[in-house]
């Protein structure tokens, strides 16, 4: 039988702040890691965590991220290798560990303990990254209304250039043993009919290969268009005389270009995946190279779901590893899902009767997962772990590793009523996932796991 991948997804604050030694043996000790996946880039800025959120039994003083302007930029990249490209990574030796080289730091301690080290980058986009990232404004895509949008274009050849240098250089410089790409981002579809947000990816390049793919960009364009308006009206308060249900379908059905276009923007994720992949593996064929699915892809957003091709996705990577943070995810459930949704495409119903159609959709067991007067307090269960294993398992068919993600304390940033804190994790729970995820795949030909933290 193979090795089992025991990885822990952990920020390089925690290095410094705690000590290479002291984090390195209390992983191998109390939880037999053999393998850590470490941000090399955190544009997000500090993860919000509040001292008072963070475990007290590491044996140091606690220091949580507010206040702190942590380094953006944890290796230290060749200027050589950004020549196809005017993007440039914020290198500002001046933040808090900014002089530091994360690899540098820990590849010999992990050696000598037997762990491996994977490098991660999560693809970062939101309005503070024009400020961060030399030339960003100039790959930021446009909404519907041909506006400038705070994501990236996805098909600007030089925003890809930008990640295929980053990735080159990273895994050309330092001995890694894997690495892991991490898009957290839905389609327009998602944005606009579950959350009311404004469609995006209008930009020269997404039309070009939109027409490159026979769709009718404009069309597709004007169709977001009427799709948003009509979420705005319904989150004010109206209701079209057919509801707002049918109205949608009806839009869809006058706009097919709307569909095809989403699909347009999920064919680009994977291919910009496997552009990813493939060029780390010209550099280090033997390097384990995944991709990481995020909670509300993995989860609760069924858009998503039926977007994504997971079988074809895995033929292009190594391992795929979906988020399944039980305990985050009744809050999340509740804040992304229920009542954003609530006042969107499902306005015609209750909060009620669309937590009951979401479990019924999803696959889960309403008998076991929380009610709607839990899902603010009360994560799900090891059940919802195991049919989430089971239907990756499916999904992606044998045609990549399977590394299940298992969240432990995460915090609660990003809620429209959180603080920062921690969703605090049950330590039973947290056993009973975990071996649930490991149980699960036993059958599996290529099994392995990770706990994520």
């Amino acid at each position: 039988m193979p090795e089992r991948f025991i990885g822990v997804q952990i920020g390089p604050q925690s290095f410094y702040d705690e000590g290479v030694d002291r984090v390195l043996d209390n992983l191998t000790s109390t939880a037999s890691v053999n393998a850590v996946v470490v941000y090399t880039h955190t544009y997000y800025g500090a993860s919000g965590r509040k001292k008072e959120a963070m475990a007290p039994d590491h044996g140091v003083e606690l220091r949580g991220d507010e206040g702190r302007t942590l380094a953006y930029t944890w290796v230290t990249h060749n200027e050589a290798a950004f020549a196809d490209t005017t993007l440039r990574h914020n290198e500002d030796v001046s933040r808090e560990y900014g002089d530091e080289d994360i690899f540098d730091t820990i590849v010999e301690p992990c050696r000598q303990r037997g762990v491996k080290v994977y490098g991660r980058i999560l693809e970062p986009f939101g309005p503070g990254m024009a400020s961060v990232v030399e030339g960003w404004p100039r790959i930021q895509t446009r909404d519907c209304y041909d506006r400038m949008h705070s994501r990236p274009a996805i098909d600007h050849p030089d925003y890809q250039a930008f990640w295929r240098a980053t990735v080159e250089d990273v895994v050309r410089s330092y001995p890694l043993d894997g690495f892991q790409w991490g898009g957290e981002r839905v389609g327009p579809l998602s944005c606009v009919l579950l959350r009311g947000e404004l469609p995006f990816g209008f930009d020269e390049h997404g039309k070009r290969v939109a027409r490159e793919m026979g769709i009718d960009a404009d069309r597709a364009q004007e169709g977001f268009r009427r799709l948003y308006e009509l979420m705005r009206r319904v989150s004010g308060g109206e209701r079209p005389v057919d509801g707002t249900f049918v109205t949608v379908l009806r839009t869809l059905i006058e706009f097919p270009e709307i569909l095809a276009w989403e699909r347009k923007e999920y064919r680009s994720q994977q291919s910009m995946m496997r552009m990813l992949a493939g060029t780390a593996k010209s550099v280090r064929p033997a390097i384990d190279f995944g991709v990481h699915i995020d909670h509300q892809q993995s989860s609760y957003d069924p858009i998503y779901r039926a977007s994504l091709d997971l079988g074809e996705l895995a033929k292009g990577v190594d391992f795929v590893k979906p988020i399944l943070y039980h305990d985050i995810a009744g809050p999340r459930i509740r804040d992304y899902l229920v009542e954003r949704a609530n006042k969107h495409l499902f306005a015609d119903t209750t909060e009620q009767t669309l937590l009951s159609f979401f479990y019924d959709i999803m696959g889960y067991d309403a008998s076991v997962e929380p009610g709607l007067d839990e899902l603010a307090e009360h994560g799900l269960t090891h059940d919802y772990v195991r049919r989430q294993v089971n239907y990756f398992k499916a999904a992606i068919g044998g045609g990549a590793k399977l590394y299940a993600g298992i969240g432990i304390d995460i915090p609660k940033v990003g809620f429209s009523k959180g603080d920062g804190g921690a969703f605090v994790s049950d330590p039973e729970g947290v056993y009973k996932s975990t071996l649930t995820a490991s149980t699960a795949r036993c059958a599996s030909r290529r099994s392995a796991r990770s706990a994520g933290r």
